[in-house]
């Protein structure tokens, strides 16, 4: 095992679905806001560990792996930033990540957001993703949207997900089909 971010504020993992690897979000040894990705394989050492900002609020990180969607909720404030990670990274082969948008949610501090399942979003209106926000008196919808000309269905904002529907049943699965 290796060590994660080295500031004393709290740590999040995050499962990069098939790819055997974790995003890490957490702080370095000047309390800046870091993140990292590990591979489950190698533990030993991160494939990457990198300043995010300087920003002082503690992280609730989000992680579609889907998209490749990263949301940073800021606790105790009322913006939440998103973030492509792009895991073939920059000239020097470490992935990174790149900003893709700031949102501004009420006026209220957040305390916890959670995101709903892809089944709510509406991609008629390239609707990335929805939440449930749950500040100090309130609790609200949220929406992350893609800013785009065209309303018509864009194949790179929604990918394949799982669904809720079985693709086999237990006799088909069990017969090796």
């Amino acid at each position: 095992m290796t060590n994660g971010h080295e500031g004393s504020k709290s740590q999040r993992l995050n499962w990069i679905g098939s790819s055997q690897q974790i995003f890490t979000t957490g702080t370095n040894a000047y309390n800046e806001r870091s993140y990292g990705l590990f591979d489950m394989r190698d533990l030993t050492k991160p494939l990457c560990m990198k300043k995010l900002d300087n920003n002082n609020h503690i992280m609730q990180t989000h992680l579609d792996s889907d998209t490749m969607v990263v949301y940073i909720v800021n606790k105790g404030h009322f913006t939440t930033q998103f973030f492509y990670l792009n895991l073939e990274g920059t000239k020097d082969g470490l992935p990174e990540l790149i900003a893709m948008d700031q949102f501004k949610l009420g006026n209220q501090n957040q305390q916890q957001l959670f995101m709903l399942p892809k089944q709510n979003v509406n991609p008629a209106k390239n609707e990335l993703m929805r939440g449930l926000r749950l500040a100090s008196k309130q609790a609200e919808y949220v929406s992350f949207k893609v800013m785009r000309k065209s309303e018509l269905q864009n194949d790179d904002l929604y990918p394949d997900f799982p669904s809720e529907t079985p693709a086999l049943t237990f006799e088909e699965w069990a017969s090796g089909q």
